[in-house]
């Protein structure tokens, strides 16, 4: 199966390396995540209110922080928003999850949920805080 995303061709495969659907529904891999489109991501509280964005970053600008796991604040909620290409999105714990956000499926980060990000190619991004 291929896909078409933008103006480039990927592979179901590119897209979910190492990873396979058991036909109980469990996804199995050498992680054990599971793929973001068997989970449905959280969504940003009706509270919260934007409070600061990062500045835009590419694949090759993106600080080295982001592609490690790391986490918010207590009371800190983000949105990371894609401009163009794919990021993977990993939330780590039990219930650890794997998305991948495009220009249309931005993430959502939930407060001290550890995380991490990894570009797929040519991406530009930005990451917006709200309290």
């Amino acid at each position: 199966m291929v896909c078409m995303v933008h103006s480039f061709v990927l592979t179901l495969n590119d897209l979910f390396t190492f990873y396979k659907e058991d036909f109980d529904g469990r996804v199995s891999a050498e992680t054990g995540h599971r793929v973001g489109f068997k989970v449905t991501m959280k969504m940003l509280p009706d509270s919260v209110r934007a409070y600061k964005k990062t500045p835009i970053f590419d694949e090759t600008t993106v600080p080295s922080g982001l592609l490690k796991d790391h986490n918010t604040k207590a009371s800190v909620w983000g949105k990371i928003v894609v401009l163009s290409g794919i990021l993977e999105y990993r939330i780590e714990g039990p219930q650890a999850q794997v998305y991948v956000l495009t220009d249309t499926n931005p993430g959502v980060v939930e407060p001290m949920v550890v995380h991490s990000i990894k570009p797929k190619g040519q991406t530009r991004f930005y990451v917006e805080f709200y309290k």
